[in-house]
């Protein structure tokens, strides 16, 4: 059974849903939520992008020179707490990777569903928006059933080459984690990643493989174009804006743009009728 849709009709319809959503303790992960401008295959940039390496070992080749061309000059950029990462700590390195625009194995998610829809309504005015929200309990729990084993814990760092690059990896496993030392971005946008020893496994068909047995594992919300800027308007509202998620100049620029495009939406919206 594929992964439950749902198509939503309003503001208030969204704000309804959520409050179906279990809560507890704000140290615990509950949901998380990945929000999507279009409705793309849910898969990590690295597959997007290396979609026309043909076997699963020069995906595999291509990544590890991405982080060996990433690393040697990261230096010159990086604050130097982002730079005292081990040489094998490849997970940390794949995230610092992904927060600064480089192809990675890892999906983005967050915390929060505001940050979450953001992502789903900020662009591509004309075309739906997708908004995926996660259980993460579910599904480690579904992944430790069906191989027997608790599968849930993000190797140690100096088994982290052998378990990704060196081993036969498990398809049927997928990790959550986020970095210990998290920039600026990451902490605003409350980020997490997820990814599988697998570099090939589609995150999508193992959603739906979950949802077979454990329907409320997932859910993807869909954002009908029309209703793009309301949800922007209704965030811009909360703060949800691109100066409070992008710290720093460039989203004061965003944010800017963003009243620019409200401000005539809302202009759109008043106009009276000839």
């Amino acid at each position: 059974m594929p992964v439950t849709q749902v198509r939503l009709t309003s503001w208030d319809d969204f704000l309804g849903r959520l409050k179906h959503l279990p809560t507890g303790p704000p140290d615990q992960l509950h949901h998380m939520f990945r929000g999507q401008s279009s409705d793309l295959p849910l898969a990590p940039r690295l597959v997007r992008d290396g979609r026309h390496a043909h076997t699963p070992e020069m995906l595999v080749r291509l990544e590890k020179l991405a982080l060996q061309e990433f690393r040697r000059q990261a230096h010159l950029y990086l604050p130097q707490k982002l730079t005292t990462i081990p040489d094998h700590g490849l997970f940390a390195w794949w995230g610092v990777m992904q927060h600064y625009g480089a192809p990675t194995r890892l999906l983005d998610w967050t915390r929060s569903p505001f940050v979450g829809l953001y992502f789903a309504v900020e662009r591509e005015p004309t075309v739906d928006g997708v908004l995926w929200t996660i259980h993460p309990g579910t599904i480690q729990h579904h992944f430790n059933e069906v191989n027997g084993r608790d599968v849930s814990r993000l190797p140690r760092q100096s088994d982290q080459p052998k378990v990704f690059w060196e081993e036969e990896p498990p398809a049927n496993t997928v990790f959550f984690a986020t970095l210990t030392i998290q920039t600026d971005r990451m902490a605003a946008q409350q980020t997490l990643f997820s990814f599988s020893p697998s570099v090939i496994a589609n995150p999508e068909t193992l959603l739906n493989a979950v949802s077979d047995a454990r329907p409320v594992a997932a859910v993807k919300f869909t954002i009908p174009a029309g209703l793009k800027s309301e949800f922007l308007r209704q965030l811009f509202a909360m703060n949800i804006t691109a100066r409070s998620l992008f710290p720093g100049i460039d989203g004061l620029g965003r944010s800017i743009g963003e009243a620019i495009v409200l401000g005539s939406t809302y202009q759109e919206a008043a106009a009276p009728e000839p």
